[in-house]
């Protein structure tokens, strides 16, 4: 399992502004919807 920063709020330290989250992000167009990613490879055993 990876973790990324996210695009609009950095680290964090930008996550009280209400206007950098509303914008969509830049990979996936999703502003604020509940996404489940998945690969279209099998899993690895």
């Amino acid at each position: 399992m990876n973790f990324l920063v996210d695009a609009k709020v950095l680290d964090g330290r930008h996550a009280n502004n209400a206007w950098l989250q509303e914008l969509p992000d830049p990979i996936t167009k999703i502003t604020w919807d509940n996404a489940a990613y998945l690969s279209p490879a099998p899993p690895r055993r």
